[in-house]
């Protein structure tokens, strides 16, 4: 079977999704809830996820300050 190799966009896209989970989990927050609470419909949040080269950067520095993300975290996401 042929190897899979992510690019580097991709990457990107997998380790700001993880990342975000990852840390909502942590503080028990669901999507919709930190949806919410960066101030964004749902169905926005929700498409960002699934495609986060759209997310804007005051949108992911609201995330890591409401995730309380590590700041050695917040480079690979910003």
């Amino acid at each position: 079977m042929p190897k899979v190799t992510l690019t580097e966009s991709q990457k990107k896209k997998t380790i700001i999704v993880s990342t975000i989970k990852k840390y909502a989990g942590a503080k028990l927050l669901s999507m919709p809830q930190l949806a919410r609470r960066i101030n964004i419909p749902k169905s926005t949040f929700n498409d960002r996820l699934n495609n986060p080269g759209n997310f804007r950067q005051h949108e992911l520095e609201a995330i890591c300050k409401i995730l309380n993300v590590p700041e050695e975290e917040r480079g690979r996401l910003l």
